[in-house]
């Protein structure tokens, strides 16, 4: 099972990666595309990813004991995130998909 440690180190330093990336080119460049709103939102994708590979880490290295209060509510938070941050995003490219189209 060790490709899953692989697995979950590598979303822990790609979402890091790329909020680092967000902060400092990504925003800017999708806001001058017009995407206003959707560059503001797009850092919550980055956010639930970290937070599912770090609750997968914790897990593997066995430092939460299975069956425990947090192991339940690591079960449950990473699909809530991932859940809010898509249709955030999704709303968010919405309302500049309307707002373009209503400056044409």
């Amino acid at each position: 099972m060790w490709w899953v440690l692989i697995g979950f180190v590598a979303g822990l330093a790609t979402s890091c990666v790329m909020m680092v990336y967000w902060f400092y080119r990504l925003r800017s460049a999708m806001a001058e595309k017009g995407w206003k709103y959707t560059s503001y939102l797009w850092v919550l994708v980055w956010i639930a990813i970290f937070f599912g590979s770090a609750s997968g880490l914790l897990r593997m290295s066995m430092a939460i004991k299975e069956g425990s209060i947090i192991d339940n509510i690591l079960f449950y938070i990473p699909p809530i995130l991932y859940g809010i941050a898509v249709t955030v995003l999704v709303a968010g490219m919405i309302v500049d998909a309307v707002k373009r189209v209503q400056r044409t």
